[in-house]
């Protein structure tokens, strides 16, 4: 159970939980905004939340130590992100920031140390102070924002070859505001709209040689599968937020 301390801006009503399939569903007395401190400490059977839209504020420690945490969906509605909201999650692989979410918290992603993928919107403007630290299986970045956020030992101890990916227009700024990790940091061109098939597109490089597009068109003849992966070796598929990119 969460806690029943005030903080959800409702009531605790019960737990639903279907024992054949492990799902469960926390019920309030009315909508709630607020994830409040310590909400899920320590509860190492959680392995996966979706939090509902609506809710705004996840507050400190509120996932802190859910060791089996595998999976969680952040709503659109949400904009604020607690100190060490998610630490020693170590078993959460990916996470997408929504838009909205300006600030990343010091410490919120400590020690998640087999998270891979991180998704930040293009409205973040701070990564805190050891946002990062000791996300060791670290492998891919993606911040969206023009203006690169302020960092503060951020990623330290992280996987030291991960790659970062930001707007082509600004690989300049990141390059020179993040100089510890200019050479990881990559340009993408993003072609917000499906290919149709029947139809091919020619791609602008950027400065690294990277062009993307966002498809999930897979039937267009100008872009080849073979068993789930692009035959040609310059082409590849991320599935995780299908996006092709191709080395040019």
């Amino acid at each position: 159970e969460p806690s029943k301390l005030a903080g959800f801006g409702a009531t605790y009503v019960c737990t639903i939980y279907d024992e054949t399939t492990g799902r469960g569903e926390i019920c309030f007395d009315a909508d709630i905004t607020t994830i409040p401190n310590d909400a899920f400490l320590n509860k190492s059977a959680l392995t996966s939340v979706s939090i509902p839209e609506g809710v705004t504020t996840i507050g400190s420690d509120a996932f802190y130590g859910c060791t089996s945490l595998e999976s969680v969906d952040l709503p659109n509605t949400l904009t604020e992100i607690g100190m060490s909201a998610f630490y020693r999650c170590s078993s959460l692989s990916e996470i997408v920031i929504p838009s909205g979410v300006k600030t990343i918290a010091a410490y919120v992603f400590q020690s998640c140390n087999n998270l891979k993928v991180v998704k930040l919107p293009s409205t973040i403007t701070q990564i805190g102070y050891y946002a990062f630290l000791d996300a060791t299986s670290l492998t891919t970045v993606y911040c969206d924002a023009l203006t690169p956020p302020s960092l503060s030992s951020s990623f330290e101890n992280t996987n030291s070859t991960f790659r970062i990916y930001v707007p082509s227009d600004a690989v300049s700024s990141y390059q020179t505001k993040w100089s510890a990790y200019k050479t990881r940091i990559y340009g993408r061109y993003v072609m917000n709209d499906d290919i149709p098939v029947g139809y091919s597109v020619t791609l602008k490089a950027d400065a690294n040689n990277y062009a993307w597009v966002k498809s999930s068109t897979y039937a267009n003849p100008n872009v080849e599968l073979y068993d789930g992966v692009f035959e040609s070796t310059n082409v590849r598929m991320d599935d995780s937020e299908s996006v092709m990119y191709i080395d040019i």
